[in-house]
Formats: C-alpha cells, structure tokens, sequence
C-alpha cells in the first residue's frame, strides 16, 4: 500500500528521530513501521495518521533508540558466551603446555630462528583477520555493517596488543642480549598468542552465526 515516497519519509523518521545507525537495524524496523503503517491505513486512517499510530505502537524515539541499543548489547553478550567457551580449562592447560615448552627450548634454538618462529606466532591471528577481511568485505551486503564495525573494534585491540609485545619488546631484547629475558618474553608471548588466537576464532564464529536482530510480530492496538 505504501509508495516509495512514504516509505522514504518512514526510513528517514528511523534515521533521524530515533538515531537508527545500522542498515539491518533500519531495515528490520522499516519493515515493522511499514506493516503498522498500512494496518491503520485499511482501517481508514491517513499515512500521517497511521504511521504516528505506528511510530508510538514501535516506542517512540527513545523505544525505538533501545531496540538498537538491545541489538548492540545482544552481539556484545554473544560474544563473550563464545569467548568463555574457547577460553575453557582445556584451552588454558592445552596453552600452558605449549609455553612451557618454549620455555624449554628456547636456549637451544639459534636466536635468529627463535625470533623468525616467535614472530610468525605473533602474526598469525593478524593474518587470519586479514584473510576474512580481503575475502569477504567485498562480498558483504549493508546489513553486515554492524558486525563488521563490531570485529574491527574488537580486533583491533588485540591487533595493537601483539603488535606492541611481539616486535617491540622482542627488538628491544635482542638489542639487549639478555638471554633469560629473551627466554621469558618468548613464553609470555607464545601464551598470548594462544589466547589471541583463541580470541579470533570467536570472533569469526561470531561473524558465521550472521547476528540478525529479531523482533516479535506486532499488530494494531
């Protein structure tokens, strides 16, 4: 029943008064005010009367603000409940055999081996991050904007993380030829590395599931 004309004038009230940043937000939420919308409209109201009805029955700007806010919250929560499950006992022990073993052999590696194993440790997660980025991006619709805005935040933290602890610590421990410091920081870095790399495969777990924001059907009061 709408024209392209009204539902313009309904996506702008989204965009504008209630602050809807997301495309899949706008989207999902267009298609609720549209329905309310036309509902009124075959009860005999007009399109400015009909989408205020629909517009209050959403929750008015600061309702509609929280759907999004919920949405944004939801993914946050989803994430972390995957988190927990990567970064479990088995993880943690599997992670601490894996340092204690650099430990191990550290001293007996020649040190330019032991940098060039140690910085390919580091690059990994980065790289994996970069494989998804490159392979998917283009291929992305608008309604993935959020997640990707959502990985990039959350990646970029750890991204800055390895890159401070495996190139300038490890440069400033050759330059220092402390053995037992280069010993040390090499575990502490494989043990990172582990959890950073933990951290990814989250995040790529959370980006297969295609977050969507679901809401319920609504219906004239």
């Amino acid at each position: 029943m709408l024209t392209s004309d009204q539902l313009a004038l309904l996506r702008q009230d989204l965009i504008i008064l209630a602050s809807i940043k997301y495309d899949e937000v706008t989207a999902e939420l267009l298609d609720h005010y549209a329905s309310l919308t036309e509902q009124h409209m075959a009860n005999g109201l007009s399109f400015t009367d009909a989408s205020k009805w629909a517009w209050a029955e959403l929750g008015s700007g600061e309702g509609i603000q929280q759907i999004q806010t919920d949405f944004e919250k939801s993914i946050s929560k989803r994430h972390v409940a995957i988190i927990k499950s990567y970064l479990g006992w088995p993880t943690i022990i599997t992670t601490g055999l894996i340092a204690t073993l650099v430990y191990v052999i550290t001293p007996l590696m020649p040190l330019n081996s032991m940098k060039i194993l140690m910085e390919s440790f580091y690059l990994t997660p980065t790289l994996i991050m970069l494989y998804v980025y490159r392979t998917n991006l283009s291929n992305q619709p608008d309604r993935q904007k959020i997640f990707w805005l959502y990985l990039t935040k959350s990646f970029s933290v750890g991204y800055w993380l390895s890159f401070f602890w495996g190139f300038f610590l490890n440069d400033f421990n050759h330059k220092k030829s402390i053995d037992w410091l280069f010993q040390f920081h090499s575990t502490v870095g494989v043990f990172l590395c582990c959890l950073s790399l933990a951290y990814t495969i989250s995040l790529l777990q959370l980006f297969k599931e295609n977050f969507e924001l679901k809401m319920p059907n609504l219906s004239p009061r």
